[in-house]
């Protein structure tokens, strides 16, 4: 099964959560209080969020956590790259692979053309769609037309809830 590390996932939780807020920055106990993840999990997550530049911090009683950039500007591929490094869905996918088959296998290419696929989807996708809860159906469909494929249904997506 394809999916994001359960860290990835509280990640994208916490950045919703900041995006989501009217205060200038907000604290890690707050964010967890708001979230119900647990403190050291949210404290973990907003470190590597602010190693990879998309949150700041401010030490200090008024202190805390903000997004360093607009909702608008950071993407699902931002914050799960933050945590789990690039998307990588097979060990061919990003062409570095140290796979003994590589040589003779005919699914590479097609693995990529995937692996691309799923990475600009998440790059299309930001905090300000999901704050908003925008129709992610429809952005999907968009792509989809793009790349001459079939069209995602309610019914397809409930299939797999």
């Amino acid at each position: 099964m394809l999916k994001i590390s359960r860290l990835a996932d509280y990640a994208g939780v916490v950045a919703v959560n900041l995006a989501s807020s009217n205060t200038s920055s907000r604290s890690a106990a707050d964010i967890s209080s708001q979230t119900h993840i647990a403190y050291p999990t949210v404290s973990k997550v907003l470190k590597l969020l602010n190693e990879a530049g998309l949150v700041t911090s401010q030490r200090g009683a008024m202190g805390g956590y903000a997004l360093s950039s607009p909702a608008n500007a950071i993407t699902l591929a931002d914050i799960t790259n933050a945590i789990d490094g690039d998307l990588n869905i097979t060990a061919c996918s990003l062409g570095d692979s140290s796979c003994h088959h590589q040589a003779a296998c005919s699914l590479k290419n097609n693995w990529r053309v995937i692996n691309k696929a799923i990475h600009l989807l998440m790059r299309s996708v930001t905090l300000q769609h999901m704050c908003e809860h925008v129709d992610l159906i429809s952005l999907g469909n968009n792509f989809m037309a793009a790349l001459g494929q079939q069209q995602v249904t309610k019914e397809v997506v409930h299939e797999y809830e």
